[in-house]
């Protein structure tokens, strides 16, 4: 995927990095096959592209060399607080967000060493995960202290990809809430019966108060057939519009959207979601596809009223191993 260039003025000159030269060459070390069992993710190649800010804390860094954190970016970039916790728009007025996140997505492309999901959704693990960086433009993990946040590196692309664009295409977009994927080696993950080798995600449901306003991520509230929910006294609306973006952006993105096998969520949230989307004039090939994707949870598990669930299949180098 070509990657636009961030301006030049706000390029640091880092030593023995030419002009030009891709955040994947750069970082190319990472991803040799060195560590080759490690979860991966894209701060420590990063680092040296952050600029020193006066009065900035510097986060991530750990103990661990494998696994690192992205939340380190640009001052731009990052989210303002919510409740002391990091939530916003995401830095949508800079060009850099953006560029930046496409950057992550083509660092991840080109890993020499791949993620594996291994056995199924409900009985798998996960070799090498990618790990989803705690913010992003356009997107938060919704409870970070889970530490699930770690998928194949097609679903973790994909979601950097997915909020990028939302973001970009909508500039009132909340963030996209994404909660649980994987634990880091995956395997059995409390409160799931799947989730288990990278696969799943939940995405949190967009949402408005009572006057149609843009609500932020900090309560998940169920949705009853009407599009109404509550929580902690609120009264809270299903945001169809920015619902179906959501829908529309997992359909349509370059990363997974081929390989969806499913997005569950409550059968009478679908219904408005492809009543909205056919009062608008989407494409018709593409609304028949929402509705054959979009499936209603079953029995043994809860109405998805308060979220997506999406599920992807492996890709194709990694389809044998994982139905062993």
């Amino acid at each position: 995927m070509p990657v636009a260039p961030l301006p030049e003025a706000v390029v640091p000159i880092i030593p023995g990095r030419s002009t030009g030269e891709t955040l994947a060459e750069s970082s190319g070390a990472l991803f040799d096959g060195s560590n080759a069992d490690a979860a991966v993710s894209l701060s420590e190649p990063l680092e040296p592209l952050v600029p020193i800010v006066p009065g900035r804390v510097r986060g991530g860094g750990g103990q661990d060399p494998a696994p690192v954190s992205t939340e380190q970016d640009w001052p731009s970039l990052l989210p303002g607080n919510y409740g002391g916790r990091r939530y916003g728009n995401g830095g949508n007025s800079s060009p850099y967000g953006y560029n930046r996140a496409l950057e992550k997505v083509e660092a991840l492309e080109t890993r020499s060493t791949p993620s594996v999901p291994v056995g199924s959704p409900s009985e798998g693990k996960l070799i090498r995960a990618s790990e989803l960086p705690l913010t992003g433009f356009g997107y938060i993990v919704a409870r970070p202290n889970r530490m699930r946040n770690f998928g194949t590196d097609e679903m973790v692309a994909g979601l950097i990809w997915t909020g990028a664009n939302l973001k970009r295409a909508d500039a009132q977009m909340p963030d996209l809430a994404v909660g649980d994927i994987s634990s880091r080696n995956g395997g059995d993950v409390s409160d799931h019966i799947s989730h288990e080798n990278g696969l799943d995600v939940d995405l949190m449901l967009f949402k408005t108060d009572e006057s149609g306003r843009p609500s932020g991520a900090d309560t998940y509230p169920s949705f009853s057939g009407n599009g109404k929910g509550a929580s902690k006294g609120t009264t809270y609306l299903f945001d169809t519009r920015r619902n179906w973006a959501l829908v529309r952006g997992l359909l349509q993105n370059p990363q997974f959207g081929p390989q969806i096998r499913f997005i569950l969520i409550h059968e009478p949230l679908k219904k408005l979601l492809i009543r909205h989307a056919r009062d608008t004039g989407e494409d018709e090939g593409l609304v028949r596809r929402a509705e054959n994707l979009l499936q209603k949870p079953g029995d043994n598990v809860s109405n998805h009223s308060d979220h997506f669930h999406l599920r992807i299949n492996p890709p194709p180098p990694a389809a044998k191993l994982a139905k062993r």
